[in-house]
């Protein structure tokens, strides 16, 4: 378990503290971490200590408060029973106003009135902001993916909002809807998923209707078709539909429309604080009348039809995988109801309780196995069935061991460890407890298979028992989550684990501080707007935390793309590159190539197959990173890309030693050389690969299955080399989308901002002039500046130098007279606007680069931009967010773009003079956001835009050295 990257915990974390909080009159309130992420309260006081209820000392986790006033004081010991003290800080200390002196205006949006005591509801607040942020994230990738794999000039979801708009085509979509599982339709696919039902009663009317058929045997038909309608819950409304499916593609058009129009909804939802869409997600609970009434009512039925897919689709998973385990359970458990069992089971494997206990239970349970039961984890005999008994155990071990003293022990032990080596001893000492707990129940079923003697089981009638029983469970009113699921039909699995998981964390922080206040006494009440969460007497994010570990069982499923295989062999072959065949703009030709060089035999007889269609198809097509590639960038996206040397040695310097030398092993049969000889050699032979490698001089596809030996070991050369590539092109274009959530994150905060703004200082005629003529981006950074003029000190004429000089520091020290920017920004940030007002008095540069980022614009225009990055430059890249930047500055100062303002064709000029972004230009862009100085400095300073990563840390250990020689300089 020793990970030589453990994070040292804090010692307050290690003492058992979650938070201290403040509320009320002065009240304070210190909380220990409890089961999940629950919180309770361990201690009430005022700010300065003086006992409320508990007396002081009082006991807080590991240890015990002694004194509050001015800072938090608490002495505890570790598991050993060393001593062990924390120092805490009172936030009574820094109580009130935040930095951008919104927490007031915050607590009016979201709770109706101000609580300038507090800092539970502001923390509520920013974790319900959180939920905005994350989920645009998602939809503007998606709505990216949908637009980029339909190839249309135009936003194909924001012409479905357009009511004028009549039909959308999803033309050549088409073959990609299995990308987004089965919310699209097309039609015969409608017609397919009628027919087995629909067309199989129509076939035994049929025959009914003969007059061939016996009399004897019609008693039967009309006994399997009441059957059947009665089974399969078929309608008079089911037989139409299939009718007119099957002759009406209209249908299907209006369909599909319904889906880019939901998506374009999120969009506005999420894109904007306030507006009609705005609540769309937080606003109340009647989320589906909303759209209806907004769109139609097929919308949201498309949302209900999704999620009860979905559902069926966990169920009959579940059912299908779990049959024999509750077998067997039910024969460890035989004095247990088998309806508990199944319950308990479900919650296990399915909503994954058994990961929220406070402790590692898979490494609880290979530590059990390594002392008593090791023959599992070694013999060759459980090979076959090893994943089902660790199953079973993992079962066992949750059911006898949850809810207990012991495990509840283990866990606040386990808190107050410091790093793996310590927790590692803690297991092992834990892991005899926990076998005492549970052999009684472990051994016989493991000898039963240890003897081969496990019978196999017959599920019999198991399946529609438990089919009824899993409906009570799983079943979900709450429409956000089936907002959420609709949505996931456009992810894939790992996408969906994330976002989910992200959800989870902040529902269930949000409950923990609704619960906590609700302990103190305080009533919770939200304002209309966000509603949702005054639903179930406080208790709605616990349910939808609980709802969404149901549906992030979806992760795993996979959509079907057997209708694409003809695209996605024309994609790999044009994202390796074809140009010396001189067909590639052809698509008759190109089509005709494929149909004669590639695409020959039959792929499931090796014999007939062209191996190289096996090549394409196994070593390109099945890569997880090729999928990620078709549905983020075009084929000459990843071409161009990758024929820029200085992106491909920069991927290769960020990958792994050890993958480096796995690489060049196989491609080069070496090892003697440097890492930077063999990224060299590996950067030029990327930059250079092309499906021209693969034909021979007739431009064909060489077959591999004649080749001598010697050439197959240049065909597994060249299979690395294909691996190397999709790799290094999918970790360029997911960093540069990485970095576009940056950017899309910040924009969003923005327009959050602006309007808490506009609401704040709708009083104040200076700013009100600023935004009622036009939208002034400059107006909050402006305000800022301008207050801080009014905070200079001006000396009194009646008092001595001296006496100034005392009162000038008292009035510096006063929390009320403290300036928003250092005179150095000040004077920065005045230059910085003044020049961008240059370029456009409102913000131009601003809204061209948010709209830019919106639609993720530096992907779809990377092919025309990227081939000229560093080009003739001996520098080599520094970072993603250098050649984000460039890309994105030569759309913004291109000819059909903004390029009429003579300010910013010299900027376009230096541009494509260096090949490289422009600092000065990057400043004037996001000038708007300076109010918030650490967001400004972080989207504009190469060296901290992504500090934690190890690129980060090198770039801002040099920028800290040119600082600091800066002011030597000057000191000087």
């Amino acid at each position: 378990m020793s990970n030589k990257n453990d994070k040292k915990k804090t010692k307050a974390k290690r003492l058992g503290i979650k938070s201290i909080l403040i509320h009320g009159d002065n009240r304070l309130a210190i909380t220990t971490f409890g089961k999940g992420n629950n919180a309770e309260i361990a201690l009430k006081s005022d700010t300065k200590g003086n006992e409320i209820k508990d007396k002081l000392p009082t006991k807080v986790g590991g240890g015990q408060v002694h004194k509050i006033a001015p800072d938090i004081d608490v002495k505890g010991r570790d598991y050993q029973g060393n001593k062990l003290d924390a120092l805490l800080n009172n936030p009574a200390e820094h109580a009130g106003e935040d930095y951008l002196k919104l927490k007031s205006q915050l607590e009016k949006e979201f709770f109706g009135q101000e609580f300038p005591n507090d800092n539970i509801r502001i923390q509520i607040i920013h974790n319900i902001l959180d939920i905005q942020k994350i989920l645009g994230l998602y939809i503007a990738d998606i709505i990216y993916c949908v637009n980029n794999l339909q190839d249309s000039p135009e936003d194909i979801v924001g012409l479905a909002m357009n009511e004028k708009t009549v039909n959308i085509n999803l033309g050549k979509m088409l073959p990609y809807l299995g990308f987004f599982g089965n919310v699209f339709q097309t039609l015969p696919k409608i017609a397919a998923n009628l027919r087995e039902n629909v067309g199989k009663l129509k076939e035994l009317e049929e025959q009914l209707k003969s007059k061939s058929t016996p009399q004897f045997k019609q008693a039967n038909l009309r006994l399997d078709i009441d059957n059947l309608k009665k089974e399969k819950n078929i309608s008079k409304d089911d037989i139409k539909k299939y009718e007119t499916y099957c002759n009406n593609t209209e249908i299907v058009d209006k369909h599909n429309k319904s889906v880019l129009r939901l998506l374009g909804a999120c969009r506005q939802c999420t894109a904007h604080f306030k507006g009609e869409n705005s609540i769309f997600f937080l606003g109340n609970q009647n989320i589906k009348e909303t759209l209806k009434n907004k769109y139609s009512k097929t919308d949201w039925d498309i949302i209900e039809q999704s999620y009860t897919k979905r559902t069926e689709s966990i169920n009959k998973t579940f059912l299908n995988h779990s049959k024999v385990n509750l077998r067997i359970l039910f024969g460890i458990f035989d004095n247990v109801e088998k309806d508990k069992i199944i319950e308990e089971y479900f919650r296990f494997a399915i909503l994954k309780e058994g990961k929220n206990l406070g402790l590692n239970m898979t490494y609880l349970r290979e530590t059990i196995l390594d002392e008593y039961l090791k023959q599992i984890k070694e013999s060759k005999k459980f090979d076959s069935c090893r994943s089902k008994i660790y199953c079973i155990i993992d079962y066992i071990l949750y059911r006898q061991l949850h809810d207990t003293d012991e495990l509840n022990n283990m866990v606040a032990k386990l808190r107050v460890t410091q790093d793996s080596e310590e927790k590692e001893i803690l297991y092992k000492s834990f892991a005899q407890t926990a076998w005492e707990q549970t052999q009684r129940y472990i051994l016989p079923f493991y000898e039963r298979f240890l003897g081969n003697s496990y019978p196999a089981f017959n599920s019999g009638s198991l399946n529609t028992q438990l089919d009824k029983r899993l409906q009570k469970i799983i079943v979900s009113d709450i429409p956000f989550v089936q907002i959420l699921a609709f949505l996931c039909n456009f992810l894939e699995g790992k996408e969906i684990n994330e976002l989910l998981s992200a959800y989870i964390h902040k529902f269930e922080n949000i409950q923990s501080f609704i619960d906590t206040l609700q302990g103190l006494g305080e009533t919770v009440k939200f304002t209309p707007s966000y509603e949702l969460f005054n639903g179930n007497d406080n208790e709605l994010a616990k349910k939808i935390a609980k709802q969404l570990r149901f549906i992030i069982s979806i992760g795993k499923m996979k959509g079907d793309l057997s209708e694409a295989k003809r695209p996605l062999f024309k994609t790999a072959i044009r994202m390796l590159g074809i140009e010396k065949l001189d067909i590639e703009q052809d698509e008759e030709k190109f089509n005709t190539w494929l149909e004669e060089n590639v695409l020959t035999g039959d792929p499931s007889k090796k014999k007939d197959c062209n191996p190289f269609r096996n090549f394409i198809a196994k070593q390109v097509i099945e890569s997880r990173r090729f999928i990620y590639l078709v549905k983020y960038t075009k084929p000459q996206t990843v071409r161009t890309l990758m024929q820029n040397g200085h992106i491909v040695r920069y991927v290769l310097t960020r990958l792994p030693e050890t993958q480096i030398d796995k690489y060049y092993e196989r491609i080069e049969n070496g090892k003697e050389k440097k890492l930077s000889e063999k990224i060299d050699v590996l950067t030029n032979k990327l930059s250079s690969l092309s499906f021209q490698l693969l034909v021979d001089n007739k431009g064909k596809i060489k077959d591999a299955s004649k080749r001598p030996g010697k050439q197959n070991v240049e065909l597994e050369k060249l299979k690395g080399l294909v691996g190397l590539y999709l790799t290094v092109a999918f970790v360029a274009i997911k960093n540069l989308v990485k970095t576009n959530a940056r950017y899309y994150i910040a924009f969003a905060a923005f327009d959050r901002d602006f309007h808490l703004f506009e609401e704040k200082l709708k009083n104040d005629p200076d700013f009100k002039q600023k935004i009622g003529k036009y939208d002034n981006y400059f107006a909050i950074t402006e305000y800022f500046l301008n207050n801080d003029d009014k905070k200079k000190y001006i000396p009194d004429p009646s008092l001595s130098d001296e006496e100034n000089k005392k009162a000038l520091f008292k009035f510096l020290d006063s929390r009320e007279n403290k300036q928003h920017f250092t005179k150095k920004w000040n004077e920065i940030l005045r230059n910085n606007i003044s020049a961008a007002k240059e370029i456009h008095e409102t913000g131009l540069l601003l809204t061209s680069a948010r709209n830019n980022v919106a639609h993720l614009n530096v992907l779809t225009m990377l092919p025309k931009y990227v081939g000229d990055f560093k080009k003739g430059n001996k520098q080599p890249m520094t970072s993603y967010f250098e050649l984000y930047h460039y890309v994105l500055q030569r759309l913004m100062t291109s000819p059909d773009s903004l390029n009429e303002i003579p300010k910013l064709q010299s900027f376009g000029e230096m541009l494509q003079k260096y090949n490289a972004p422009n600092n000065d230009l990057m400043k004037l862009m996001f000038v708007s956001f300076a109010y918030n100085l650490s967001r400004y400095k972080n989207l504009t300073i190469e060296a901290l835009f992504d500090e934690d990563s190890e690129t980060g840390k090198e770039l801002t250990v040099k920028w800290k050295q040119k600082e600091d020689e800066k002011k030597k300089k000057k000191n000087n």
